[in-house]
Formats: C-alpha cells, structure tokens, sequence
C-alpha cells in the first residue's frame, strides 16, 4: 500500500527532530564529544544556516507569492500579501523569543542567568568537563583529577551543578520552541514540493545533532545520569512533528491559494529569524576564523541551490 505524501512528511519531520538523539548520544559515546569543539559545531550551524537562509528566502517566498497568485489575485499584489506575510511571521518568531528570553529569566536560585554556551571558550570547558565526568565514572581519571583546577569545595560544586542544569534546561526551552515551526516549514514543504521538504530536513537535521548534544552533555555533567540526559536531549527536537501536526490540522479541509500564500510567508519569515538572530551569531561566538561562518554558510546556500537543480532536472 502506497504511502500518503502526508504520511511520508511527517516521517520525515521526526527523522528531522530524531537527530537530536545522535548528538544526545554522547552520553553513551564519549567519543562524539568531539562533536562540540568550538570549530566542529561553527561549521555545522554555518552550513545550516545557509540552507535555511536559502530555502526561504529563495523558495518559501516565492511559493508565498504563488500561493496568493493562484487564487486569482495580481501578481503585483501577490508580492505584497507574501511580503507581508513573511515579514508577519518575522515578527511572530520575534515575540516568540522575546517570551523565551522573559521566561528563561525568571531563575529564582541566580542572579545571573545562564542561557548556555556564550562562545568557544565556554563550550570548549564544557566538553573537557564532560570528558573529565566519563572518564571518572568509568574509573580512568583518578590521576588526572588531580591535575584538574581545585573545585572540591561543596558551595563550588553545587553552584556548577546549578549552572549547568539551568543551561541545559534553558537550552532545551530555546530548542523546542525553535524546532516548532521547523516542523511547519517542513511538513509544508515537502507536501508541496518533496525536494523542498527533504532539502529542509537534511538543514535541520544537521544543526539538531549539535543541539541534543548541547543540551545532554551538560545535563549529564550535572547530574551523572545518561538515559536522564539522553532522553531530555532528545525530547527538545520533539516539537517538531507538533509543527507538522499544526499544519495538517489547518489543511485537512483542502488547501486554498491564499492558506498557502499565508502559510509559506509566516514560516519563511519565522525560519529568517532562526537563522539570522540564532544559527548564525552562535556560529560566529563559536569559530576561531569568523570568515569560516561566511565560507560554509555560501557553501550551504549552494548545496541546496545545487540539490534543489537536481531534483528538478
């Protein structure tokens, strides 16, 4: 029996989501906490960041004009619903954040507030410290903790320990909210276009596995507990099919022009922001050679350009 192109969708929507699994992951292998050197994680957000920028910009738009066009509105009055629309869903994604911030804020135990790794520096301790915890639960670091600054102290440890639950709890906020409306785009993608929806998916799931690993890694630090850490660094990508499922509701009862033209626009213009006010800047916090960012970003926008071509030849 065939599969509905509904069906295949939100496939692909969890697989997407599903990525934050192998970056959590590194709970129960060590060895991909590599993956969260300062460089490795610019590069992968760059990368993203280009395909994202480039699908939205150049396609979701234009499938927002469309949408409008179709139902028998000019073409000269199409662009501006779809401008509007995008610039609508600009300043939804804008709130949203805004909401995110206001609630990531409000730590009754900190005066300071931690809302994760704020550059290369800070992840780079990250990941040592995390290598540190696994090799001591596995036995192998007696001799190395010694070598290790002095945190013996009981007021330190429960302050680090507080810090880094709170980043990885603010961490996973900010995700899951975030991964919402990547599910829209991609579920709506794909149902119109199939190269579109899986060009979205492979963007996303690319900077999912950092995420799940940003938010395990830390968590587990914390708290010594694996499948605690891996289930929360999983569960952040989860939304996604929420997303999915948001978007089906408002289609099930048969798509208009102007349903799309509205729909394209928002999540091209929410998926901007992602890009500009998140992937990029945390790309840029976290690379040594600032040029790399703008390297690997171009380089996304042509492997979508170029994949995209493909499909349609």
């Amino acid at each position: 029996m065939a599969i509905s192109s509904e069906a295949q969708a939100f496939i692909l929507v969890i697989a997407a989501g599903l990525c934050t699994a192998i970056g959590a992951s590194v709970v129960f292998f060590p060895a991909l906490a590599n993956l969260a050197k300062p460089n490795v994680l610019a590069i992968a957000l760059a990368f993203s960041s280009g395909i994202m920028l480039y699908i939205s910009l150049v396609d979701i738009w234009g499938k927002s004009v469309d949408g409008y066009a179709s139902n028998g509105i000019e073409d000269g009055d199409a662009v501006i619903y779809g401008t509007l629309s995008f610039f609508g869903g600009c300043a939804l994604m804008l709130v949203l954040d805004f909401i995110v911030d206001k609630l990531l804020s409000m730590d009754e135990s900190s005066d300071v507030v931690v809302h994760g790794p704020q550059d290369g520096a800070e992840i780079e301790k990250m990941r040592e410290d995390f290598e540190k915890k696994v090799a001591e639960d596995l036995g192998e670091s007696e001799d190395k903790a010694g070598d290790v600054e002095d945190k013996t102290t009981d007021s330190i440890v429960v302050k680090d320990t507080k810090e880094l639950k709170h980043m990885s709890w603010a961490m996973a906020a900010a995700i899951a909210i975030h991964n919402f409306p990547e599910g829209m785009v991609t579920y709506l993608g794909y149902t119109q276009d199939p190269s579109v929806g899986i060009a979205l998916a492979v963007g996303i799931a690319i900077h999912n596995i950092p995420e799940g690993l940003c938010v395990a890694m830390p968590l587990y630090y914390a708290t010594g507990r694996r499948w605690y850490a891996f289930m929360w660094g999983t569960l952040s990508g989860l939304t996604e099919p929420f997303g999915a499922l948001l978007v089906w509701v408002i289609l099930s009862n048969g798509m208009s022009g102007t349903v799309d033209g509205v729909l394209f626009g928002l999540v091209a213009g929410m998926m901007t922001v992602i890009t500009i006010d998140e992937l990029l800047p945390t790309a840029h916090k976290y690379t040594s050679e600032p040029k790399q960012v703008t390297y690997f970003c171009i380089f996304g926008m042509f492997f979508i350009a170029s994949s995209l071509m493909l499909f349609n030849v």
